[in-house]
């Protein structure tokens, strides 16, 4: 496992309620896995993840809150395909339902 990370300060504490997430993602191997993660400690953290039923996950902890935590319905075991996530947060908004939304595209090669 690589242990090379990039490291950035957080915001203020106003910035932690709005963000939008994008990346490409290729797995080497099935199985639970974190691929990206903002941590400050473990009371404030947010990270994109493969449970170990091959699922995606995303968890916000904020003060030691679960303020947002989604798992997938979907599978992802192809370990030759690229996926591209877009996970847009805004805890501000008033319905649930447009707090949190994840973009899918896959590219098989």
């Amino acid at each position: 496992m690589a242990t090379t990370y990039l490291s950035r300060t957080f915001g203020t504490a106003t910035s932690r309620f709005t963000c939008t997430a994008s990346m490409w993602v290729k797995r080497s191997a099935l199985g639970s896995a974190i691929f990206w993660s903002s941590y400050n400690s473990a009371n404030y953290r947010f990270q994109f993840y493969f449970d170990g039923s091959n699922r995606l996950g995303l968890l916000n902890v904020d003060n030691g809150s679960n303020n947002v935590e989604l798992i997938t319905n979907r599978l992802f075991r192809d370990v030759s395909a690229w996926y591209h996530l877009q996970a847009v947060i805004d805890t501000t908004q008033g319905t649930a339902a447009n707090r949190v939304k994840i973009y899918l595209m896959v590219l098989n090669h």
